[in-house]
């Protein structure tokens, strides 16, 4: 039944932006105004012009409460005219039911010229085709209007999917949730990518799609997604005018690259080890040489560089530094990414010699990064310990090289210093 008053919706919403379109007159408007203040958004332009309606796409409803918002789009071309340029119509209504009665409950109704953009009668069925073939190649798909401030999607298949009952109105209330009580905590990282100045630069950069594969809980265990987001611009291509996500389960594509050992060793935005592998490294590196140097550290102020330029930007500084890193040690030692802007470095030898060589590649990470006329000084503060005897465990080393970084970082950073404990000489157990 729900569905059917759906459709009458639709329906009476169609036949009277239709009327409106034709006759000019807002009346057709006021007969089912609930009431007649909020029924004024309107660009006057169109009652200077007579236009034909060469496509419209009434796209669906987004229900809230006792409210069924009708949104739709329609493509008006000026009579008598050769001009390729056509009008862009934006309507979005909520309306409700009342003793059999159908009634608006606002009328919002934006008009936006459009150079040179050609149509085809059949938009609406390829439009259709489109989104059809979208469901087909995933689970769920999320429309967010940022025009009409609307997000849209099937609570019925949210609730299949993730096996949880939601009412999301707005896309950061969605967006917030996953981050905050849904997705694993390593992989939270993986969707800093909303900042306004990272969404300009990918607008800016034609950099549309951005896809990633994180954990997401279901019940009490974590499944492998697909989330692809793509933003759509406007036409000026200075803004964003809707975002899709799509979201598949990769739990069984996941697995199967699971298996590849290498792939489960790497960190996927550097290409260095990441964490669990270099400390699996390092401390059979330790069973094997009783010398050489652990050092922990970090970009400085690096939140303040993602604030600032974005999480691209970071991203890329980032994969950077390890490049420098990785092109100044040998195969003999050991970089890993942690985490966040945290890195791990094991040097082999003599720990005098590894202090001088480690001293040369702190230098390598001081450099200017310019964007847009501004300029980052990028810096690395680091924590530096003594390996001293096959006894020395990672945790021991990682405690004291963290202490150590504590120091520098309280020292005004761009510096490093060496854990005093560490430098204490004990007998190697042969």
């Amino acid at each position: 039944m729900q569905e059917v008053l759906y459709q009458l919706y639709i329906s009476s919403v169609k036949e009277d932006c239709e009327k409106y379109i034709s006759t000019k007159d807002v009346s057709v408007f006021h007969k089912k105004a609930a009431d007649l203040s909020r029924i004024s958004e309107y660009n006057k332009a169109i009652f200077n012009k007579e236009y034909d309606i060469v496509s419209n796409n009434y796209q669906g409803y987004h229900v809230e409460g006792n409210l069924c918002t009708v949104i739709a789009k329609l493509l008006l071309k000026e009579k008598n005219t050769s001009s390729p340029e056509s009008i862009q119509v934006d309507v979005s209504i909520p309306c409700f039911s009342k003793d059999d009665n159908i009634y608006y409950e606002s009328v919002r109704i934006g008009f936006a010229k459009k150079q040179n953009t050609l149509f085809t009668n059949n938009e609406n069925e390829d439009l259709l085709k489109y989104k059809k073939v979208l469901g087909y190649m995933n689970d769920l798909i999320m429309e967010y209007d940022d025009q009409n401030r609307l997000f849209i999607y099937d609570k019925q298949a949210y609730k299949d999917f993730f096996h949880q009952d939601t009412n999301y109105t707005i896309m950061d209330e969605w967006f917030w949730d996953l981050c905050t009580c849904y997705a694993h905590e390593d992989d939270r990282e993986k969707l800093d990518m909303f900042r306004d100045v990272d969404i300009h630069k990918r607008i800016r950069n034609k950099d549309y799609v951005f896809q990633t594969h994180i954990r997401i809980k279901r019940d009490e265990e974590y499944i492998w997604t697909k989330i692809t987001f793509v933003f759509i611009p406007t036409t000026d291509e200075l803004e964003v005018d809707r975002v899709f996500i799509l979201i598949q389960d990769y739990s069984s594509a996941m697995a199967e690259r699971m298996t590849n050992l290498m792939y489960a060793r790497i960190d996927a935005l550097t290409q260095t080890w990441n964490r669990r592998y270099s400390e699996e490294l390092i401390s059979n590196r330790i069973k094997c040489n009783t010398s050489g140097l652990f050092s922990i550290f970090d970009v400085d102020d690096f939140k303040i560089v993602n604030d600032l330029f974005g999480h691209i930007t970071g991203d890329q500084l980032l994969k950077k530094i390890s490049h420098v890193v990785s092109e100044s040690i040998s195969e003999e030692d050991v970089f890993g990414r942690l985490g966040g802007d945290e890195f791990v470095l094991y040097l082999k030898g003599d720990f005098d010699d590894c202090l001088t060589h480690f001293i040369s590649i702190m230098e390598k990470l001081k450099f200017n990064y310019f964007e847009n006329d501004r300029k980052i000084s990028i810096t690395c503060s680091a924590g530096v310990a003594k390996i001293k005897g096959r006894r020395t465990s990672f945790t021991e080393l990682y405690e004291s090289a963290d202490a150590a970084l504590y120091d520098a970082k309280r020292s005004g950073k761009s510096t490093y210093k060496i854990s005093m404990a560490s430098l204490i000489e004990e007998d190697d157990d042969e």
